[in-house]
């Protein structure tokens, strides 16, 4: 599941104008999906909803990708998880205490970057608008696209840009496979000055 929040966490785009063309949208669209950049420390509050499940919650803390939290909301007594290091840590008391539950084998920035470049080749019906969120107006990206690594997913990805700069404060992902399919809404903050356990 955390693929999922993952391979969708992306929290900033370049400024464009506010009318793009087909072309120009796509090419937004693109660049969206295919940052690997480090964003600074966040906090996101996502929601996951899978067909014929009830709805999860957490907060997801980031500093960078390799120093995350995860606080469960919905269910509330299900474990934390915590990765720093190389390793992923998780908690049943709520942060108080941290457990080693094993060593990450994540990709490599190259590895990722090659998949999403590989994933973004099947990007379409890009479209590009406005919207009001949080009572501020906001450009909106929006395509669709093929995950092709390992079971095939089909995504449309939506994301609620900031126009000053640039910084996503919505996305939002709604995914179809073939036993499996949900929707992953996450709400974005920056988050300076944040800090987190470092187990050692």
């Amino acid at each position: 599941m955390k693929a999922f929040i993952t391979a969708a966490v992306i929290f900033s785009a370049a400024l464009q104008p506010a009318v793009a063309t087909a072309d120009e949208c796509l090419d937004r669209f693109v660049k969206i999906l295919t940052d690997v950049s480090e964003k600074g420390p966040v906090k996101i509050h996502v929601t996951q909803q899978y067909k014929g499940a009830p709805a999860m919650e957490n907060m997801h803390y980031s500093l960078n990708s390799g120093h995350w939290m995860t606080k469960m909301l919905k269910p509330a007594n299900a474990p934390w998880s915590l990765g720093y290091k190389g390793v992923l840590y998780t908690s049943a008391d709520k942060g108080k205490t941290w457990k080693k539950a094993r060593e990450m084998q994540g990709q490599s920035p190259q590895a990722k970057l090659k998949a999403l470049q590989e994933n973004a080749k099947t990007a379409r019906n890009a479209r590009c608008g406005q919207e009001t969120l949080d009572g501020a107006a906001f450009d909106t990206v929006e395509g669709d696209y093929t995950h092709r690594q390992g079971m095939k997913i089909e995504y449309h990805n939506k994301y609620w840009i900031r126009k000053d700069d640039g910084f996503i404060r919505k996305a939002v992902y709604t995914f179809k496979a073939r036993n499996i399919s949900g929707r992953t809404t996450q709400l974005i903050k920056k988050a300076p000055g944040l800090t987190l356990p470092a187990p050692e």
